[in-house]
């Protein structure tokens, strides 16, 4: 089935439902984790946005399901996921026009955040890049997008100067959109200390009771 698709013999559909199915299927433990990575290596020159959307779910529910194995696993399936994505996400890149259709505008915000995440040099660069030219005022630094794939990044691979710069932003930012992105995105930091801060944000009242999902799900 795996080659089927490759040679586009399947439909977007079947595509798709595949890779859910061989996720569901190794998730509960019928099937090897590796054949639903060795499946997925197959989608390297896939087109659609639907299929690499089921690609990089059925991933991070691999990466969720695997979340308490040794460091060199977890830091393994970073690897695939880079090298899985990094080249599509390069060749769309991460600029948007008025010209992008709503659905190009996705697929490029999902590669982007899917990339820099799994650790790609490029894709973190430019984040971290945006990230300080939007902390510095320049609101056209950083398209709205890709807004929480920038936090994100410049958490997980920062330290307390981007955690400050983050909180701070929350207590200013007057929009409910962006202190939202910013209150998810505090829990991508590492490390403990940064930790547990967020979690003493998340009882220290300055959070609305509605909100507190937010630090907490970033943080799981």
């Amino acid at each position: 089935l795996g080659q089927a698709a490759k040679q586009g013999l399947l439909s977007v559909e079947d595509r798709a439902g595949m890779i859910a199915d061989a996720g569901a299927l190794a998730i509960s433990g019928y099937q090897k984790t590796s054949g639903v990575l060795n499946l997925l290596k197959g989608f390297d020159t896939e087109n659609s946005f639907v299929v690499w959307s089921e690609i990089i779910a059925r991933v991070a529910t691999v990466q969720g399901a695997w979340v308490f194995e040794d460091k060199s696993i977890k830091e393994g399936l970073e690897r695939f996921v880079k090298d899985l994505v990094s080249e599509r996400a390069h060749k769309l890149g991460w600029a948007f026009s008025d010209k992008d259709g709503h659905i190009e505008q996705q697929f490029k915000a999902m590669l982007f955040g899917a990339a820099g995440m799994a650790g790609d040099e490029k894709v973190i660069a430019a984040a971290k890049d945006m990230f300080n030219k939007y902390m510095a005022g320049d609101k056209t630094a950083l398209h709205p997008n890709i807004r929480g794939s920038v936090f994100s990044m410049a958490l997980k691979y920062g330290g307390s100067e981007e955690y400050d710069k983050l909180v701070k932003f929350y207590h200013t930012s007057t929009s409910g959109d962006e202190r939202n992105t910013a209150l998810r995105s505090l829990g991508r930091a590492r490390d403990p200390a940064l930790v547990s801060r967020t979690l003493d944000l998340i009882l220290s009242g300055d959070v609305k009771s509605q909100d507190l999902y937010l630090p907490a799900s970033g943080l799981r």
